[in-house]
C-alpha cells in the first residue's frame, strides 16, 4: 500500500510540473506578471504564455494581468537577454480587465486565441510590420475594439477558416486602416466582421486582397475603392457584404476570383478602370442584382467585348475621352513623308500612308507590320517609325500633282513637277498604267496570265466616277473633267492604284483655253491640296 500511495504521489507531482506552462516569471514595472518559455536557446527566443497549459483559467491562484498591458521586445533571466517573439496559445485568454495592449516590435507570433475574449480591451489596436502569423481566434468576442491598424508586412496567416476568424464576433469594430508598406491582405484575415462600417483604406501598396479576408463584412461601407496598385482579389473576398452599393476596381487588376463579389445584394454599380479586362469567372459577381450596372474605360470596350465572362454584363456604361493619338516617324527624316498621324475617336477608321522621297522604298513598320496603306479601327494610342531603304528605279505609283507648266491646245497629262504624298514603290513590282493625252484613255499592262476582275476611277472628291470589269483593257475619259484621278485595278490576287492628271482645253481658242486652263490649273492645286487625305481614304 505503501508503495502504491507512492506511486500515486509521484504522478502527481509530476503533472503537476507538466501543468506548468513556462519556464520563468518577470514582473513589470506597472506590477503584471507576465510568464515566459523559452523556444530557442540557440538565440535566446521566448514566447509569452499562461501559467498554466491547459484549463479554462489558467492563472489559478495568480493575479491576472489588467489595465494597459505592455510586452517587452526583450527581458533579462539569470543574466541571459531573451527576445520575445511569440505570444502563445491563449496567453491572455478570458483576461477581461486589459483594457490596452501594446505590442513588441520583435513580435512574429501571436499564436491561436491568445486574447481570447478580452472583452475590457478598448479602442484601436496596432498590428506591427513584423508580426508573420497570427492564429485562430486570436482577438475573437474582444468587443470592445472599434478600430484595427493593420501594418504587418510579411503576415501569410490569419486564422485558417471562416469559423475560426482572428477577429470574430468583435461586435464594436467598425474601422480598418491597412498600412502602407502593405502589399497583401492575408486570407481570411478580417472575415466576419460584420460591424466594419466606417471605412475601409487600403494602401497605394497594395498588390493582393486575399480569399475571405472581407468575407461576410455585412456592413461593410457601401462604396468600396480597390487602388490601381491592386493585381489579385481573392476568391469570395467580399462575400456577401451586403451593404456595398459601389466598387471601383484599380487599372492593375489582372484577376477577380470565383465568388470575390457573390451576393452583394445591394451592389448597383462597378467600375472597372483596368483597360485589359481582369480574368474573371461566371461566379465572381453572381448571386447580384440584374440592373447592376459595369463601366468600363470608353477605350477598352472591344477588349471587354471579346471576353464572354464580360460581354454578358453588357451593355457597358463607359467613361474617360474616347480619343487616341496616333503618330508616325521615319528612320530617316529626307526619306518622305508619313499622311495619316493625328487624334482619333474610338472607333474611327485610320489609314497611315507613306509616300518615299525620290530614291527611297518602304520595307515596313517598327513593329513588324507591312502594310502601307496601314488601315485600321481606332481603340489604342500607336506610336511607330517607317522602316525606310534607299532605292534605285521609282516608280510613282500614287501621286498628287501639282500644275506648274501652261499648255495651249491639244489634251496633256501635266507633270512636271510631282508632289510625293503617297506611295512610291520599286517598279518590279508594279504593272505600267499609261495616260494617253490624245484618246483621253488609261491604259494597263499586267503580269503574264493576270487577269483583271473590276476597274474604279475616283475623283479627288473620293467619288466613283467610273466602274467596269476592264474587258477592253482601258477605261475612256473625254467626258471628265480636268483633274486628278485614281484608278484601282482588281486583279485575282492584288489590288493596283495609280494617279493621273487630265487636263482638257478643246473647244476654246488659244487665249480662252490659257485663261481657263490657268484657272482650272489654280482650282486643281487647291483641290488637290484638300484631297490628298481623301483619296487616301479610298485605298481599301
Amino acid at each position: 500500500m505503501k508503495i502504491r500511495a507512492v506511486i500515486v504521489l509521484a504522478l502527481f507531482c509530476l503533472v503537476a510540473l507538466k501543468s506548468e506552462a513556462y519556464d520563468f516569471a518577470i514582473r513589470l514595472n506597472y506590477g503584471d506578471s507576465i510568464y515566459f518559455t523559452i523556444i530557442d536557446r540557440k538565440d535566446n527566443l521566448v514566447k509569452v504564455t499562461a501559467p498554466l497549459d491547459f484549463g479554462i483559467d489558467r492563472y489559478p491562484g495568480r493575479a491576472k494581468p489588467s489595465g494597459i498591458l505592455s510586452i517587452p521586445s526583450s527581458v533579462t533571466y539569470n543574466g541571459v537577454r531573451y527576445i520575445v517573439t511569440t505570444i502563445g496559445t491563449r496567453a491572455f485568454s478570458q483576461c477581461t480587465g486589459i483594457t490596452a495592449i501594446i505590442l513588441p516590435r520583435t513580435l512574429k507570433t501571436i499564436e491561436a486565441y491568445a486574447f481570447y475574449n478580452c472583452t475590457g480591451i478598448r479602442g484601436r489596436i496596432y498590428i506591427g510590420e513584423g508580426i508573420e502569423t497570427i492564429g485562430t481566434s486570436a482577438f475573437y468576442g474582444c468587443n470592445g475594439i472599434t478600430e484595427v491598424s493593420f501594418n504587418a508586412i510579411n503576415c501569410t496567416q490569419m486564422g485558417s477558416s471562416m469559423s475560426s476568424t482572428v477577429f470574430g464576433n468583435c461586435s464594436s469594430l467598425r474601422r480598418i486602416e491597412i498600412g502602407d508598406k502593405v502589399t497583401s491582405i492575408p486570407d481570411y484575415a478580417f472575415c466576419g466582421v460584420d460591424a466594419i462600417s466606417t471605412s475601409v483604406e487600403f494602401p497605394v501598396t497594395l498588390k493582393k486582397i486575399g480569399a475571405y479576408s472581407f468575407a461576410y463584412c455585412t456592413d461593410i461601407p457601401d462604396m468600396l475603392f480597390i487602388p490601381d496598385s491592386v493585381q489579385e482579389i481573392g476568391n469570395n473576398a467580399f462575400y456577401h457584404c451586403h451593404s456595398l452599393t459601389k466598387v471601383r476596381i484599380g487599372r492593375k487588376v489582372a484577376k477577380i476570383g470565383e465568388y470575390a463579389f457573390a451576393k452583394c445584394i445591394m451592389l448597383s454599380e462597378v467600375i472597372v478602370d483596368a483597360f485589359t479586362p481582369p480574368a474573371i469567372t461566371s461566379t465572381s459577381f453572381s448571386e447580384i442584382s440584374d440592373n447592376v450596372k459595369f463601366s468600363i474605360p470608353c477605350v477598352a470596350q472591344d477588349n471587354y467585348k471579346t471576353i464572354w465572362e464580360w460581354e454578358s454584363k453588357s451593355p457597358f456604361k463607359t467613361f474617360g475621352e474616347c480619343e487616341f493619338t496616333i503618330s508616325a516617324t521615319l528612320t530617316d527624316t529626307n526619306s518622305g513623308v508619313v499622311v495619316g498621324v493625328g487624334n482619333y475617336k474610338y472607333g474611327e477608321q485610320v489609314s497611315l500612308v507613306v509616300a518615299p522621297a525620290a530614291g527611297y522604298g518602304f520595307e515596313g513598320w517598327s513593329d513588324g507590320n507591312n502594310d502601307n496603306p496601314r488601315q485600321f479601327t481606332a481603340n489604342d494610342n500607336l506610336s511607330v517609325t517607317a522602316n525606310m531603304r534607299q532605292s534605285g528605279t521609282i516608280f510613282i505609283r500614287d501621286t498628287a500633282y501639282r500644275v506648274d507648266t501652261f499648255y495651249r491646245g491639244g489634251i496633256k497629262v501635266v507633270h512636271d513637277t510631282v508632289e510625293l504624298n503617297d506611295i512610291a514603290t520599286s517598279i518590279k513590282d508594279v504593272p505600267e498604267v499609261t495616260y494617253t493625252p490624245g484618246t483621253k484613255r488609261v491604259t494597263w499592262q499586267l503580269r503574264k496570265g493576270e487577269t483583271v476582275e473590276s476597274v474604279a476611277v475616283y475623283s479627288p472628291q473620293g467619288e466613283c466616277v467610273y466602274s467596269g470589269n476592264g474587258k477592253r483593257g482601258y477605261v475612256d475619259m473625254k467626258r471628265f473633267e480636268t483633274g486628278s484621278y485614281i484608278i484601282k485595278i482588281e486583279t485575282f490576287n492584288r489590288v493596283i492604284r495609280a494617279r493621273f492628271f487630265m487636263s482638257s482645253m478643246n473647244g476654246y481658242s488659244s487665249d480662252e483655253s490659257a485663261t481657263k486652263t490657268k484657272r482650272k490649273q489654280t482650282q486643281s492645286r487647291n483641290v488637290i491640296k484638300d484631297a490628298v487625305q481623301k483619296t487616301i481614304d479610298i485605298f481599301l
